[in-house]
C-alpha cells in the first residue's frame, strides 16, 4: 500500500486461471487507480493558466477549482479511503505479512535461540495417518494427523521439540502424559515435557489437529498449493518437524 503502483504477484495456470489472485489484484489495482485520479486532479488544479507564475495565485486558483468540483472530489476521496481501509483490513488485520527483512530476522532469531537443540536425542516418526478435509472453493483445510514416533537413539528422551508448519493457521498437539514447556508462536517452536521418559525403542503417539483457513485476501497469496482446482501439497507442508529445521539456518 506504500509502494506506488505495487500489486501482489500473479501466477496464471491453465487449470486454475488466475485462481486465488483475482480478488487481491483487483482491489490493489482499484486502490492505485483511485490514488492516481486524485493526484491527477490535484495536478490539474495547479495547471498554469495565462501568464500568472506566482505560486500563491496558483494555490488560490487550485482551491477555487477544487471547490467547484467538490462533489466529484469528495466522492473520489470517500471511495479511495473506503477501498484503502478495506485493503488494509484484509492485509494487515485479517492476515499478517512479513517483509523480507522481517523474515530474515526471524530466521536469525530462530537459529540463535534453538540451534543448541539441533543434536539432542529425539524420536523419529515411523507411522503417520492423515485425515484431511478440503474446501477448495474457500481455499481452506482441516486435518488430523496421528503420528507414531520411536526413540531410535540409545538415550532416554524426556522432552519433545517441534518446529511448526509455517503456513498453518492453528496447530493443536495432543500427547498423553505431557505438558507444554515452551510455546513460541512467533518462531513456530514448541517443547513438550514428558511425565515419563521415552526409553530406547519405545514409541509414543502424537496427535495433531491442523487448520488452514483463508480469510479475505493477503498482501501476497500464501500456501498456493491449496487452490480451487488441482490442490497439491506434500506432507512436509502440514506435518510437524522434530528438532530444528536445518534449512532455516
Amino acid at each position: 500500500m506504500l509502494k506506488f503502483g505495487g500489486t501482489p504477484s500473479v501466477i496464471y495456470s491453465d487449470m486454475n486461471g488466475f485462481g486465488p489472485y483475482v480478488k487481491s489484484v483487483t482491489l490493489f489495482n482499484l486502490y492505485w487507480v483511485l490514488a492516481g485520479l486524485i493526484i491527477a486532479l490535484i495536478t490539474f488544479s495547479f495547471y498554469l493558466r495565462g501568464k500568472e507564475y506566482n505560486f500563491v495565485h496558483r494555490l488560490k486558483s487550485s482551491r477555487n477549482t477544487m471547490w467547484k468540483n467538490r462533489m466529484a472530489v469528495s466522492a473520489l476521496l470517500v471511495i479511495f479511503i473506503t477501498c484503502g481501509s478495506f485493503v488494509y483490513y484484509n492485509t494487515k488485520i485479517l492476515n499478517t505479512y512479513d517483509s523480507p527483512e522481517e523474515s530474515e530476522n526471524k530466521q536469525m532469531e530462530y537459529e540463535k535461540a534453538y540451534k543448541k537443540y539441533e543434536d539432542i536425542a529425539q524420536p523419529r516418526f515411523y507411522k503417520i495417518n492423515y485425515t484431511i478435509n478440503l474446501k477448495p472453493e474457500d481455499r481452506s483445510m482441516t486435518a488430523v494427523v496421528e503420528a507414531w514416533a520411536r526413540n531410535t537413539t540409545e538415550k532416554p528422551v524426556n522432552e519433545l521439540h517441534f518446529t511448526m508448519p509455517a503456513l498453518i493457521d492453528s496447530t493443536n498437539i495432543i500427547i498423553n502424559g505431557s505438558k507444554v514447556k515452551l510455546l513460541d508462536n512467533r518462531l513456530q517452536y514448541r517443547i513438550y515435557s514428558l511425565n515419563k521418559e521415552l526409553l530406547p525403542n519405545d514409541s509414543i503417539l502424537i496427535k495433531v489437529e491442523i487448520r488452514k483457513l483463508t480469510k479475505g485476501f493477503e498482501n501476497e497469496v500464501s500456501f498456493t498449493q491449496l487452490t480451487q482446482k488441482g490442490t497439491f501439497f506434500n506432507n512436509t507442508d502440514i506435518c510437524l518437524h522434530l528438532v530444528i529445521i536445518t534449512g532455516w539456518k
